[in-house]
């Protein structure tokens, strides 16, 4: 009976009903602080989680997932060596080199990257390759990304002039090498490489860049997220030097994942003020009760029963206001998306402008490891709010706190 005994006055305790004046107002605010916590950090962490995808899916339109070097005289030898790995989807040899684009007084640097057509139908996207496709039928024309366009003001249709990293002598003097080629289309996909690469057909490429620059093999493998495992089995295949996305985008994605830990690490201020009522309700609690916590002592009941009854008190205001955050912010997360669309057009306004966000729609992925983590630290601050009074009350002396009663 004496074990069922906290837990019997610490769940009555908790009881909206047991709590009147203003204990009740710091009970209130306690839950739905706790509650908007809870479903400000899942909410926020899975709208931050859907960007940081999006942007991943788009940069992997163009972006190898796995870049293994090659050179000319083995590529077609490392192409089979890499197709034969089993974590393969495709693979197609690509060349790339830096450029300088000459446009109506205007210069600005580029990455060309030479594609063969045929074998980058296996690894790109429909959107890359419907942009792609005007490259079969022009032997130097070019596809220049958006950002590109914008800052040079090239349409499609024009001349450009690429400058290339070699020289050529003259009787007048030493000249870079220079190349007039026609834009035969515009490609877009909402990420970094719109402003800096552009693409021709791969044997065009190379003979542009010259046999100096070695090829590669780009590879498409079905989980993105496991590149660094899956990069040793291609160097061993190809006894060749690998380059992942991620160590190639590594300085923009790692500030996209401090910039969610801070953003949470703010967020959980929010928390912290839950915990600081929920302290200041049993501290209060403890004070009004100081002679039913004697009564108790007197009839038996130890130091740690008294300790649990308030430690019992104070987690189960944490864990309803948990409880109310995770059944609004799990939801929430899943449809914020919806949500917005259905705001914006109520309010006929565009909050998200696709030509500014890149994004039509508020993307959100909800992942469990984040609404894990987001529990388990409600809960631990709720359960060290509740500790510092509860400790308190199981130091009151019985004779003491009855003199004055």
């Amino acid at each position: 009976m004496i074990n069922k005994l906290p837990i019997y006055i610490g769940l009555r305790y908790a009881g909206v009903q047991q709590v009147k004046g203003f204990a009740a107002v710091i009970s209130y605010v306690a839950m739905i602080a706790m509650a908007i916590g809870v479903l400000s950090l899942i909410t926020v962490m899975s709208v931050m989680n859907g960007f940081r995808g999006e942007f991943r899916d788009r940069l992997l339109e163009a972006v190898p997932h796995i870049a293994v070097q090659s050179s000319s005289d083995r590529l077609a030898n490392e192409l089979e060596q890499i197709q034969a790995v089993p974590q393969t989807l495709a693979a197609a040899p690509y060349v790339d080199g830096a450029v300088m684009i000459r446009h109506r007084g205007h210069n600005s640097g580029a990455m060309l990257v030479g594609v063969d057509l045929q074998a980058e139908a296996k690894v790109a996207t429909d959107n890359m390759l419907a942009s792609l496709a005007a490259l079969s039928s022009h032997r130097f024309g070019v596809v220049v990304g958006d950002g590109v366009a914008r800052m040079l003001g090239i349409r499609e249709g024009d001349t450009i002039t690429l400058l290339l990293p070699q020289l050529t002598v003259t009787p007048a003097g030493v000249f870079p090498r220079t190349k007039r080629v026609p834009v035969v289309g515009i490609f877009s996909v909402g990420a970094q490489i719109d402003a800096t690469h552009i693409y021709m057909s791969f044997k065009s490429a190379q003979r542009l860049l010259g046999r100096s620059v070695d090829p590669k093999v780009r590879v498409s493998v079905a989980d993105v997220e496991s590149v660094a495992k899956l990069a040793p089995l291609y160097s061993q295949s190809s006894d060749s030097q690998t380059v992942t996305w991620r160590e190639q985008y590594r300085e923009l994605f790692d500030a996209m994942a401090m910039e969610k830990l801070v953003v949470g690490v703010m967020l959980t201020a929010i928390i912290l003020v839950a915990a600081f009522n929920i302290t200041s309700l049993l501290a209060m609690g403890v004070a009004q009760k100081r002679g039913s916590i004697a009564v108790l002592r007197m009839m038996g009941a130890s130091s740690s029963v008294i300790q649990r009854v308030f430690l019992i008190q104070g987690v189960v205001i944490g864990v309803i206001g948990i409880l109310i955050g995770l059944a609004i912010g799990i939801p929430l997360s899943l449809y914020i998306g919806d949500i917005v669309s259905v705001f914006e057009r109520l309010l006929g306004a565009e909050l998200f402008a696709a030509d500014l966000y890149y994004v039509s729609q508020l993307p959100s992925v909800l992942q469990f490891q984040d609404v894990a983590t987001v529990i388990v630290f409600s809960f631990l601050v709720s359960l060290l709010a509740a500790w510092i009074p509860a400790k308190r009350a199981a130091k009151i002396a019985p004779a003491e706190a009855l003199r004055y009663e």
